[in-house]
């Protein structure tokens, strides 16, 4: 087995070196024949034939050769894949599913008929707007009710809360009158729904505005100077709706 492996060798060697064999064999050819012509100058034309013959047979020896040699293919170039850790394929992140939003109406109600309702919308807006910043809520806006009617809709509802302002004063029927608008401030409840039972209620008062835009914490009587009294109404709407959340165990939107 090994004797046949080196004949095999030899034959691969001696086959890729053809155009060397011959040409080796030419300089000897020619190196005897010049020997013979210094002897002998009749062969002269003779010898000059058969080395031209041998140069030939050299030279289509080498071409030969080369033609016979091919170009290596070329290697396709690697692919790439995308793996994760343990190796395996990349396999796309499936995004938690989104909590369900909690249903609420917010209803409001205006006692004197004759007054304006801009104060009670600018606190119902603010109000919804940040419910609707918390992202929890599934948010609509009720007609205008009592506070008995609010109840019943919560009652009949079997999953939507509901929400009812009225802003209030202690002056009574004048308290929507603009010189009194200071002292409005905001009654609310929160009614369960399939039962229509408070789950929770309270006051929240205007607020001055710090020099930073913060609004202070403690109510103010109606004797000292704020600002706009439609930005404090639209703050009085944001505190309730933080009261909500807060009730409701939600975390407070930023």
């Amino acid at each position: 087995m090994a004797s046949g492996c080196q004949c095999g060798l030899a034959k691969c060697a001696m086959g890729n070196r053809p155009p060397i064999v011959l040409i080796g064999l030419a300089a000897y050819w020619g190196a005897t024949m010049l020997h013979i012509f210094k002897r002998d100058p009749r062969f002269a034309r003779v010898g000059i034939f058969v080395l031209g013959i041998g140069f030939l047979l050299a030279m289509a020896g080498l071409s030969f050769g080369q033609s016979g040699r091919k170009p290596p293919k070329p290697q396709p170039p690697p692919t790439s894949s995308t793996h994760d850790d343990q190796g395996g394929p990349a396999k796309p992140d499936n995004p938690a599913p989104s909590k369900p939003k909690i249903p609420i109406t917010v209803a409001s109600y205006l006692p004197n008929t004759g007054s304006s309702s801009i104060y009670t919308n600018i606190v119902v807006d603010g109000c919804l707007e940040r419910l609707k910043q918390s992202g929890a809520f599934e948010i609509t806006r009720g007609r205008e009710m009592n506070r008995k009617e609010a109840s019943d809709l919560a009652k009949g509802s079997t999953d939507s809360y509901v929400l009812w302002i009225e802003l209030r004063s202690d002056r009574g029927d004048v308290m929507m009158e603009p010189r009194y608008a200071s002292e409005l401030y905001v009654d609310y409840v929160l009614f369960a729904p399939g039962t229509g039972k408070t789950r929770t209620a309270g006051h929240v008062y205007q607020r001055r505005t710090g020099a930073l835009g913060t609004p202070l914490p403690l109510p103010l009587p109606p004797t000292v100077g704020r600002g706009p009294i439609e930005s404090q109404l639209d703050r009085a709407g944001r505190d309730t709706a933080d009261r909500v959340i807060a009730a409701l165990n939600l975390p407070q939107p930023h």
